[in-house]
């Protein structure tokens, strides 16, 4: 990875991608649009991404939008209620 010309090796260095020239194996990349989706959770569905025990989870009833999603907020199985879900959209 470059930025403006200088290979960064330095994990978690600081860029500003309005800014910034950056590259990753010679090719530009441009900043992802953030969407934000609020769902009213039902009661018996797990605020979670995965689940290994393969229970139903919020972010499953929106396994049809192809972003990557990821649930912000935690509320238990049996609870009901807005949990919000950012994403970036490719």
């Amino acid at each position: 990875m470059t930025v403006n010309g200088r290979t960064v090796d330095q994990l978690g260095a600081k860029v500003d991608s309005q800014k910034d020239k950056i590259q990753v194996d010679g090719e530009g990349t441009k900043p992802r649009a953030v969407v934000c989706y609020v769902l009213n959770k039902p009661r018996g569905l797990l605020c979670t991404n995965k689940d290994e025990f393969g229970r139903r989870t919020a972010v499953g009833l929106m396994e049809s939008e192809k972003a990557r999603l990821f649930a912000a907020g935690r509320l238990d199985k049996e609870s009901r209620d807005s949990s919000s879900s950012p994403t970036t959209e490719s």
